[in-house]
């Protein structure tokens, strides 16, 4: 598999992937947000939510729409934002220190077939009383759309983490909670002849529609 391009591309399409994801088996050791925005060229910043706030759009089933690489347009990632936990709870004692782990997994498919994948580590950045703060430190400005031929893709995300439980006096267990998957789509407009004149005048419609 080819792994995702992370250099910044001119003129990019600006992703980040956004909204608070709740998923985990217990209460005491969850996930409070993974933020963010989108932006377009020209364009102002807008909001995505992964957990389908009524505040912002969804994230889950959102459609980029076309990216047309012959103008010099790209899908990129920017950064992603993730909030975790773990705390003291009634029958055990849950925590996350520096040896803790988070991982953004992320696959890029077209008609059900992964085309490329890559899993980043995310970077703890700061810690308020047991709520982790991430992101994914010098490895920002992923290019989800890099060497893509035309045609519709799915790009899907999700979050994996570390964390230690103590129950009674045993020694730690080390414990994984991830997120469920969230999926969008976007499609890659053809960059050659009389398709690329058709695709910048489907780019502008589908920025029009977006407005």
């Amino acid at each position: 598999m080819k792994a995702i391009d992370s250099k910044r591309v001119p003129r990019a399409v600006c992703a980040i992937a956004c909204g608070i994801i709740t998923a985990n088996a217990s209460a005491d050791v969850g996930i409070t947000y993974a933020n963010g925005g989108f932006a377009f060229p020209s364009e102002p910043l807008f909001y995505l939510s992964a957990s389908g706030s009524s505040i912002f759009s969804s994230l889950q089933g959102y459609s980029f729409g076309p990216i047309n690489t012959s103008i010099g347009e790209s899908l990129v990632l920017r950064n992603f934002y993730l909030g975790n936990f773990a705390v003291t709870g009634d029958t055990s004692t849950n925590y996350i220190d520096s040896s803790s782990t988070a991982l953004l997994m992320i696959a890029v498919a077209q008609g059900g077939a992964i085309v490329h994948s890559q899993n980043y580590a995310l970077q703890r950045t700061t810690v308020n009383s047991g709520y982790h703060n991430w992101d994914l430190g010098s490895a920002t400005d992923i290019n989800l759309s890099a060497g893509l031929g035309g045609g519709d893709y799915t790009v899907s995300m999700r979050v994996a983490y570390t964390y230690f439980t103590v129950t009674g006096a045993t020694l730690p267990d080390v414990g994984l909670a991830q997120t469920a998957i969230v999926t969008s789509n976007f499609a890659v407009v053809p960059a050659s002849g009389s398709f690329a004149l058709l695709g910048a005048a489907a780019g502008l419609i589908g920025r029009r529609r977006r407005s």
